[in-house]
């Protein structure tokens, strides 16, 4: 993978970043936790840094494009390749 593709494409990370602000916004109105707890959070971490996709130069995910230091503490989000 080269620089220029180590993520994937404007578009696709735009829609990647829709659809979980959509999945927060449902739980935001079910009266649902959107944050994991410290420990879930930590775990999710610590199975990024151990991951083939994870740039740790950029703190990014090189399948979905997200910054994962965020991405690992909202409840609705997921892993791309299913790790969590």
């Amino acid at each position: 993978m080269s620089q220029k593709d180590e993520f994937p494409g404007l578009p696709e990370q735009a829609g990647n970043l829709y659809d979980l602000f959509q999945k927060m916004a449902k739980d935001a109105t079910m009266g649902n936790d959107l944050f994991v707890s410290e420990f879930e959070e930590q775990r999710r971490w610590d199975m990024c840094q151990v991951c083939e996709h994870f740039s740790h130069a950029k703190k990014r995910c090189q399948k979905c494009g997200c910054f994962m230091s965020a991405k690992v503490k909202l409840k609705s989000a997921s892993c791309p390749v299913k790790k969590w």
